[in-house]
């Protein structure tokens, strides 16, 4: 169930980026090809790195601590960051209503996965891993 917020912005999902390595810069790029969603916000533990990221890909805001990104007007947080990073910056977004679109693994163990999603669910917030099925049929050549 999508919160109120992303339902009535749904013509255009306002992102949150968590990290600025090659794969969050495979992941800007596709959203720039999408009508439908926009990077509005990065976040990166340096401003270097991340004033790089926004200007390579058009994002107007950076942010050095991640709960500004999170306090921030996006919908939904696309987490990057390491690995071993990802249940405590997934469950932070949940305290703060944001949906999580979160890089594979999307946990180190089934442990922090189940906390992962308690917390979503808890909000009612979608929480995914950006991975695609070896059976989807994009593969198929």
């Amino acid at each position: 169930m999508l919160n109120e917020r992303a339902v009535t912005k749904m013509n255009t999902l306002k992102l949150g980026i968590v990290g600025t390595g090659f794969i969050s810069e495979s992941f800007a790029e596709a959203v720039s090809m999408s009508d439908g969603a926009e990077i509005s916000a990065v976040y990166s533990r340096t401003l270097e790195k991340g004033t790089d990221f926004a200007q390579k890909f058009k994002i107007p805001n950076v942010y050095t601590d991640y709960v500004k990104l999170l306090c921030s007007d996006i919908d939904a947080v696309y987490v990057a960051s390491p690995n071993s990073l990802h249940c405590s910056h997934t469950a932070e977004a949940t305290k703060y209503g944001k949906h999580i679109l979160c890089e594979k693994p999307v946990s180190s163990n089934y442990d922090e996965f189940e906390y992962m999603l308690s917390c979503a669910k808890e909000k009612k917030l979608v929480l995914l891993e950006a991975m695609r099925p070896a059976f989807d049929p994009s593969y198929d050549t």
